[in-house]
């Protein structure tokens, strides 16, 4: 039964938590940066609203990815689990972050949700991207052979 289980959760792998937390924080910067330079052609002002929205997402998303302990060795299976409870943080606490930042300067919302939401699915996708090719076995990872793979 224990080698069953072995089979199913697949090898206990460490992700490569310092490259994905740098990746956390600088999809949303590069974003931030697009649109300070974006914006001024759509009549908005650009650096301080993409400024604050860099600030909404980028230490949330943080918080949010090291909330899973990613230094730890885990089996894959569980490192699904935990990145769920760090996607959960982080869609909670970006809106309250948001809205501080909102509340302690007002300026235009709908700017300000645009640029936020911009920057938050930025940070989002590229910690997708980079867990998936690390569990996959890209890069310098060996890839973790599935059920599949052991019956062909």
């Amino acid at each position: 039964m224990e080698g069953e289980r072995a089979k199913i959760e697949g090898e206990p792998v460490r992700l490569p938590w310092r490259r994905i937390a740098l990746v956390v924080v600088a999809a949303p910067g590069t974003v931030a940066v697009a649109w300070t330079f974006a914006a001024p052609n759509w009549g908005w002002d650009g650096f301080p609203l993409a400024l604050r929205a860099f600030l909404a997402v980028a230490p949330v998303g943080l918080v949010g990815w090291l909330v899973t302990l990613p230094w730890r060795t885990r089996p894959v299976i569980d490192w699904t689990t935990a990145w769920l409870a760090g996607t959960v943080v982080r869609f909670l606490l970006t809106p309250a972050a948001a809205a501080a930042l909102y509340f302690s300067a007002p300026f235009e919302a709908r700017q300000f949700v645009a640029a936020t939401g911009a920057c938050y699915f930025a940070s989002l996708m590229a910690e997708v991207a980079m867990i998936a090719m690390m569990l996959q076995g890209r890069g310098r990872r060996p890839r973790i052979e599935t059920p599949a793979d052991q019956e062909a």
